[in-house]
């Protein structure tokens, strides 16, 4: 058996908390002294403890975790599903109208060095856009830079967009229907191999892709190409 103290370090919840949980008819301990008030627990209960801190996860409240503990009814579990999908719609919801608002616009290498500095003047993606060799857009809202990036045209239509960006559908959809109302087929993207976060968002969000792979020296990439 586990003294509190014990039980608390072993479960990462505070002293405080599972106190709280016994008063409340939570989670009492196994047993009780009658005569010192010490709290002790079991092995058995580390599962019980667990799948509160996984039910407060979720976000239910104590009382729906008491009464799920209680009566094991489904219905708890789908309820505050239906609540989070709520939330879900309500945020995508606020995001497209907030995107909305942002227009997108071809422009040039003044405007590019203008935004991102006289030291990028020389760089091969700046003279890439003055040559011609690459398109520059911005991303501004009621004229407020939001965000910009580079497609280079010789380069299979690489674009530069800050790749954790494909981590935001709403975000993606707005850059991406906005390349094809303008004429692209399609959009290549490089992302290092230990970037699984942001290929598995692409799979995951984009149905028609080609994917390879290829080093450039020691470092691996994965290329997509992601047809609009």
């Amino acid at each position: 058996m586990y003294k509190i103290g014990d039980f608390s370090k072993k479960t990462n919840i505070n002293i405080k908390t599972l106190r709280y949980y016994d008063e409340i008819d939570l989670f009492k301990p196994s047993y009780a002294d009658k005569f010192t008030g010490y709290r002790y627990y079991t092995d058995e209960q580390l599962l019980d403890i667990l799948l509160i801190k996984e039910l407060k996860k979720l976000g239910l409240s104590l009382e729906e975790i008491k009464k799920y503990l209680k009566t094991k009814d489904i219905k708890i579990l789908e309820k505050r599903r239906r609540a989070l999908e709520m939330e879900i719609n309500n945020i995508t919801n606020f995001l497209t109208n907030q995107y909305k608002k942002y227009k997108i616009t071809e422009s040039n290498y003044e405007k590019y060095v203008l935004i991102n500095g006289i030291k990028y003047a020389k760089k091969p993606q700046a003279l890439a856009v003055r040559d011609k060799e690459a398109k520059y857009y911005v991303i501004e809202n009621d004229n407020d830079f939001i965000d910009d990036f580079v497609i280079f045209i010789k380069n299979n239509n690489w674009i530069t967009i800050n790749r954790l960006k494909y981590l935001d559908k709403e975000y993606i959809d707005f850059i991406f229907n906005y390349l094809k109302e303008n004429g692209y087929t399609y959009i290549t993207e490089i992302v290092p191999i230990e970037e699984d976060n942001v290929a598995n968002a692409i799979r995951k969000h984009f149905t028609n892709i080609e994917e390879s792979t290829f080093f450039q020296g020691k470092w691996e990439y994965i290329k997509f190409k992601i047809y609009l």
